[in-house]
């Protein structure tokens, strides 16, 4: 009997030291997992450091690309200014030339009229008159040669087609030399 209880004490030894040793292998599974994780934490964490260092350094780029895009549209606000004052400038030197060739046109317009008289005398009204029926029956242009400068200006004027010239006038659309 003796030797059952030993027996017995024995087995209870042995559970007792299995049950020891299961529980020092899953201590140490633990262990390890717990090491792990804190190698992961570690490494979770100097990413987290290092994409902060990152997201600051991007902000602060943001913020100089801002202020330089503000800088910029001042520029271009300033430089459209510019621009419109030029455009203006011009128009109005563009126009007073436009007033001085009109007037100069309108002294000369008068300058044939009074020379018109003399163009009656001449001719003036069969030759109009002539190039208006020649528009009328569908002609392109007309040519008009060796006649004085106000009958090719009345009839330039007159004409919705366009007038050729041969020799040299003021009042041409197109010119034969």
């Amino acid at each position: 009997m003796e030797h059952h209880q030993n027996l017995t004490e024995l087995k209870a030894i042995r559970s007792a030291t299995k049950s020891m040793i299961l529980s020092l292998q899953k201590s140490q599974i633990v262990h390890q997992k717990v090491l792990g994780l804190r190698k992961t934490a570690r490494q979770a964490l100097a990413e987290v450091e290092e994409k902060t260092t990152e997201l600051k350094k991007f902000q602060q780029k943001m913020a100089e690309l801002e202020a330089e895009v503000a800088r910029l549209t001042g520029l271009v606000t300033s430089a459209e200014a510019d621009k419109q004052k030029a455009l203006i400038a011009m128009k109005n030197k563009y126009l007073r030339e436009l007033v001085k060739l009109e007037g100069k046109k309108d002294a000369e317009i008068a300058d044939l009229k009074k020379k018109g008289g003399d163009a009656n005398a001449t001719g003036f009204k069969e030759v109009v008159e002539f190039a208006l029926a020649l528009q009328k029956a569908g002609c392109f242009s007309v040519v008009l040669e060796c006649v004085l400068a106000p009958v090719d200006a009345a009839a330039t004027f007159a004409l919705r087609i366009p007038t050729i010239i041969i020799g040299v006038r003021p009042f041409y659309i197109g010119q034969v030399n």
